[in-house]
């Protein structure tokens, strides 16, 4: 019966098999004892209809991400451009989960890029206005990103959309007020101490 019940698991989680020695192929051909079918009578599971603010915000909070990306950029008065960017990341996403997101964010005016490939289901939002908007609907759920989403919605993105970043000064401080909330804690090359020590 265990043998059974774990090819039932194994068969609804598809990837699981790809990387694991003790497969129920394994067990069978290894330990070819109670190898029958179990008959196992479950209730049809109830799914919600469409997912709420607050589960986005979880799903934010648990595979969510968001950032500030500096790079050398001609076009720019400084010879360096500032984007804002939003990602949340799936591994091996259940089925329901994409029309979920795209129904879900068809109510809002949010512009999103929402990537379904090689088994990773990716939502981006790099429009300021739109990171604007989804900030301030998930704010009141999140638990994990309210200090980065205050510097966003408060400082970084008004910022931004002022054109404060094409100044120096306006650049080292946006840099500077992301540098001191961002969860990702690793080196940066471009940092507001970079520009300073670039600028004088």
């Amino acid at each position: 019966k265990v043998l059974g019940l774990f090819e039932a698991w194994a068969n609804i989680n598809p990837q699981w098999r790809s990387d694991k020695k003790y497969t129920p192929d394994y067990l069978k051909n290894n330990h070819p004892r109670d190898i029958n079918p179990v008959d196992v009578e479950v209730s049809p599971p109830n799914y919600r209809p469409k997912i709420d603010t607050d589960y986005i915000a979880g799903m934010f909070d648990a595979v969510g991400n968001i950032g500030l990306t500096v790079k050398e950029s001609s076009s720019q008065p400084t010879g360096y451009g500032i984007s804002v960017s939003s990602k949340i990341s799936l591994r091996y996403p259940n089925i329901r989960i994409e029309p979920h997101l795209e129904l879900f964010f068809q109510d809002t005016n949010i512009t999103t890029d929402l990537q379904n490939r090689n088994n990773q289901l990716e939502l981006a939002i790099s429009d300021p206005l739109s990171l604007s908007e989804f900030i301030d609907l998930i704010y009141e759920y999140s638990l994990l990103n309210i200090d980065i989403f205050e510097a966003f919605r408060l400082f970084i993105i008004p910022a931004m959309i002022e054109n404060q970043h094409s100044t120096k000064e306006g650049m080292i401080e946006i840099i500077e007020v992301y540098d001191a909330v961002k969860r990702d804690k690793t080196d940066r090359l471009y940092t507001a101490n970079y520009f300073r020590n670039l600028w004088g």
